[in-house]
C-alpha cells in the first residue's frame, strides 16, 4: 500500500514539474500584453490615407506613406 502511495506522489510531482516547465514567465506574459493592445486612434496621413497604432513598436502611429511625386503626363 505504501509503494502505491509513494508511485502516486512521485506521478504527481513529475506531472506539475512537467507542466511547470511550459508555462509562460509573466514577464513574457506581460510584454505580450503591453504589445498587442493599442488604443483605436487613426491618424490622417498627407496624402488622405489612414494609418493605426502599431503593437509592436509601443502603439506609436505607424508610418505614414512616402509621399510620391509625379511628372504629369504631356497631352499631344
Amino acid at each position: 500500500m505504501k509503494f502505491f502511495i509513494s508511485a502516486a506522489i512521485l506521478l504527481g510531482l513529475a506531472s506539475i514539474i512537467g507542466c511547470k516547465q511550459d508555462l509562460p514567465k509573466p514577464a513574457d506574459i506581460k510584454k505580450q500584453l503591453e504589445s498587442s493592445v493599442c488604443t483605436t486612434e487613426v491618424k490622417e496621413c498627407n496624402d488622405g490615407s489612414w494609418v493605426s497604432r502599431d503593437p509592436d513598436h509601443s502603439c506609436s502611429f505607424k508610418n505614414c506613406p512616402e509621399a510620391t511625386t509625379s511628372t504629369p503626363l504631356k497631352k499631344e
